[in-house]
């Protein structure tokens, strides 16, 4: 994916980690206490493989959710609870694009109450990677310690997450409940 200009976080509302212990929030999901880590919905998943299977070609949207930051370590946990698609891509079978016009068309339908906590998109048949397009995408628009940019192969249900302007992949735990 590429876009011509990077998003401007700075026109957008402020937005920062919800101070916790993350211990309390994520014993029950069997935690192994890496230092960043992303939870997503089940019914999350299930939204991006039903965007991503009947195609051939990649598609991608944003990720929905907040951020957990464990008040003793700094240790960050992205909540994705809901993901909305990037309407009006032009993807083919390796690669995906879309202009600032598109993104700021899914921009306008996100619900309220949701905060953009990072981006997905499908490699199918590809496995999971970070392209170098994937990676100037990540630096350019999801630069924050906490954001996520999260990969899908719908020719296997593999999937895979990257976090932060140096795109570090970091553990993905899936949750029916992510009401942390």
């Amino acid at each position: 994916m590429s876009l011509n200009e990077g998003i401007r976080w700075e026109e957008l509302p402020s937005f920062l980690p919800v101070p916790c212990d993350l211990a309390d929030h994520l014993a029950p999901l069997q935690d192994d206490g890496t230092d960043s880590i992303l939870v997503l919905s089940e019914r999350s998943l299930e939204s991006i493989a039903r965007h991503s299977g009947a195609l051939s070609k990649e598609v991608l949207g944003l990720l929905l959710g907040k951020v957990l930051c464990d008040q003793k370590s700094g240790r960050l946990a992205t909540i994705v609870e809901a993901i909305t698609p990037v309407q009006e891509t032009m993807g083919s079978r390796t690669s995906v694009q879309t202009g600032i016009e598109s993104w700021a068309a899914t921009w306008g339908t996100l619900p309220p109450l949701y905060q953009v906590v990072g981006w997905y998109h499908s490699h199918p048949g590809h496995g999971i990677f970070f392209s170098a397009t994937d990676r100037q995408t990540q630096r350019r628009n999801f630069p924050k310690s906490w954001h996520v940019g999260f990969v899908f192969d719908p020719s296997n249900g593999k999937f895979g997450a990257f976090a932060g302007e140096e795109c570090t992949a970091i553990r993905v735990l899936i949750s029916g409940d992510v009401s942390v």
